[in-house]
């Protein structure tokens, strides 16, 4: 049963049981119909919005095949502020590299770790020049 418009309550009656009533303060909406675009109108909205295109494509396809449901099952209801979301947040195929302070504290570190191996390698090379210099040293005693 469906309450008519204006109506906020709703009365049954079943012969011999009984009646129940039921009311609502709340006005009750109708869901959001899903409107599926076509791939001309998708495209057309992400380049107006200067969108990157090829990425465009690629999330029409991904929600397409997903059946225009998002990552956690609830239906796309308003495609062209979720594609504006993703466009700017990074997300789907939208997703960007690395940021660039993540990107600085990598090379630091492979800076700090190619450091450190250069000092072990001159030590190993300085002991061995040392080792090198005591083995000439004994060799030139042993002809003298």
């Amino acid at each position: 049963m469906m309450l008519a418009n204006g109506d906020k309550t709703l009365e049954i009656r079943v012969v011999g049981q009984g009646r129940a009533s039921f009311t609502t303060d709340a006005d009750i909406k109708p869901k959001k119909e899903l409107i599926v675009p076509a791939r001309e109108g998708f495209m057309a909205y992400a380049a107006r919005r200067k969108i990157d295109l090829d990425c465009a494509s690629g999330q029409f396809e991904v929600w397409e095949a997903a059946g225009w449901v998002d990552g956690n099952q609830t239906p796309i209801v308003n495609w062209k502020s979720k594609l504006l979301n993703f466009a700017r947040g990074g997300f789907g195929v939208f997703q960007r590299p690395a940021r660039k302070q993540e990107v600085k504290k990598q090379d630091r570190r492979v800076n700090d770790r190619r450091a450190s191996l250069d000092a072990e390698l001159a030590l190993k090379n300085r002991k061995a020049a040392e080792a090198e210099k005591a083995r000439l040293a004994d060799e030139q005693r042993y002809r003298n």
